[in-house]
């Protein structure tokens, strides 16, 4: 028989939600939250719900990583017992399940179906640090997160590639995507205009950790820090971009970027610049902002 932790069903508007043994509908919003960057983890609120389990964690974290939040029993024990043998394998992904069910039961947890062919999370009730990373960078301002650490898609389920060898594939691949699409969207909001310069910087910066060889990200962050100022800055992120591709690909900056830092040094900089605080101005304006720094990027970039 299905077990369903006070499960949550869509009415027709799609924003409303009510619980299966109840007629009364009710807005929801998500109310526990699951870490997926570093430290693996499940909060309700403040409150840490432990997980003893690392694969109890590691399903949760697929699921709340997959687009329908919905997987069947067969491809989660192909995922997490790869080299077990059947019947074993399937034994312990249903200790796993009622083990998880009872977590879920006692911390007073809904969201979670468990049935006999698969087991599916409501993503409606739960929020990943990864959900918020993507909203921050949709409103245009990118989480501290994504500014200050360096390739933290790296990090994405940190210490868990060895919990089977087919998880360890698929997480390599997921953080790839992961990556991919956040550079997606840092690049989309980064052309967009007027921009201000601390949020050019904010944006570029960001572009950079997710990604440190990306070049446009860089002349952005150097364009930035000198139109606020910061010769140093702009020298410091241009020598991180050096090392960066040397290290990786074994290459120099593009001869645009060389070109910038040459400007910067002699003082014919201004050119490159264009007007930051031109928000809220025409697109003749908006094009000063953005434009020379595309132009640079066209010259050549490692990207």
């Amino acid at each position: 028989m299905p077990v369903h932790l006070r499960e949550i069903v869509r009415v027709p508007d799609n924003s409303t939600v009510r619980y299966h043994d109840s007629t009364q509908p009710y807005r929801v919003t998500p109310v526990w939250q699951i870490t997926l960057f570093g430290r693996v983890a499940l909060h309700a609120g403040e409150r840490e719900v432990v997980l003893r389990s690392r694969k109890a964690k590691a399903l949760l974290a697929y699921l709340a990583l997959t687009p329908s939040g919905r997987e069947t029993r067969d491809r989660l024990v192909g995922l997490l017992w790869s080299e077990t043998e059947s019947d074993k394998a399937r034994a312990s992904l249903r200790q796993l399940l009622h083990g998880l069910h009872k977590t879920f039961e006692a911390e007073c947890l809904f969201g979670l179906s468990i049935d006999n062919s698969s087991v599916s999370l409501d993503k409606s009730a739960f929020l990943t640090d990864l959900d918020s990373a993507g909203t921050s960078i949709d409103r245009g301002d990118p989480a501290d997160a994504l500014v200050n650490e360096p390739r933290i898609t790296d990090t994405l389920l940190c210490g868990y590639e060895d919990v089977d060898p087919h998880f360890g594939t698929w997480l390599t691949t997921k953080r790839e995507r992961v990556r991919q699409n956040l550079i997606r969207r840092l690049e989309a909001h980064l052309c967009l205009t007027p921009r201000r310069v601390e949020e050019v910087k904010r944006i570029a910066q960001a572009l950079s950790q997710v990604d440190p060889t990306h070049e446009l990200a860089c002349q952005q962050v150097i364009c930035a820090c000198i139109a606020s100022g910061n010769i140093g800055g702009a020298l410091a992120a241009y020598k991180k971009l050096w090392v960066c591709l040397e290290q990786e690909y074994d290459l120099e900056p593009s001869k645009a970027t060389q070109e910038l830092i040459v400007a910067i040094r002699s003082g014919t900089h201004q050119r490159y610049i264009g007007n930051f605080e031109a928000v809220g101005q025409i697109s003749a304006a908006a094009d000063q902002v953005i434009h020379p720094v595309n132009n640079l990027a066209m010259a050549g970039t490692v990207t």
